[in-house]
């Protein structure tokens, strides 16, 4: 999910220069632009339910080293890898499968992105909403084919609409007695992928 994601126009993907800065789009070297899909990391920031929460804990502030050789600030975290704004590697569902460092960089910069619209869709609904195949090719019918080689990102706008309400609005478990079986926590219901749409994005995009 994202904030403020880069927004569609025209019949190619991308937009105009135009219409992608009034997305939330900043410049960066040469010609290129960059959008900040992140959330604030924090202590009260929502993650996976099961995760520790972060902790943040100021060993030292300019005020209290000030006079020593080096006035500085400094922290210690503690945190889950599942917490914030993050990219799980193959690794985190598939044994054997490559590992964040395992990742190259032009795997993920630099490379065509292509946003799959559907937060139309998703909107007011129970939170059950899949993308799939159908979803996919609309939109590439409004916007152009997903290039080879292309990142894909799903905008569902559940975070937009729910990420600062709270735990409970975000993860959406309506019954607290029904437990997943794989996590021990209620089921939770938010917008997701069919593995139709992602066996097309894999073997039919590239």
């Amino acid at each position: 999910n994202t904030m403020k994601p880069p927004a569609h126009s025209g019949a190619s993907r991308g937009g105009a220069a135009g219409d992608r800065e009034e997305a939330g789009w900043v410049p960066v070297a040469g010609r290129r632009r960059c959008v900040d899909c992140g959330f604030a990391l924090s202590e009260t920031a929502v993650s996976w339910p099961t995760c520790t929460p972060l902790a943040r804990e100021m060993l030292k502030t300019p005020g209290t080293t000030r006079g020593s050789a080096g006035a500085r600030s400094k922290q210690a975290f503690s945190l889950n890898g599942g917490a914030g704004t993050h990219l799980d590697a193959p690794a985190h569902f598939v044994e054997g499968g490559r590992t964040i460092d395992q990742l190259r960089v032009d795997e993920l910069a630099g490379v065509p992105l292509a946003v799959v619209d559907v937060a139309d869709s998703c909107a007011g609904g129970d939170g059950r909403y899949r993308c799939d195949e159908a979803a996919v090719e609309a939109d590439e019918a409004r916007h152009g084919a997903i290039p080879r080689g292309a990142l894909v990102c799903i905008r569902t706008g559940w975070a937009e609409a729910r990420y600062g309400l709270g735990v409970d609005a975000y993860c959406n478990w309506p019954d607290p007695a029904d437990l997943d079986p794989y996590t021990g926590v209620a089921r939770m219901h938010f917008p997701g992928l069919t593995a139709g749409a992602a066996r097309l994005l894999v073997e039919g995009r590239e």
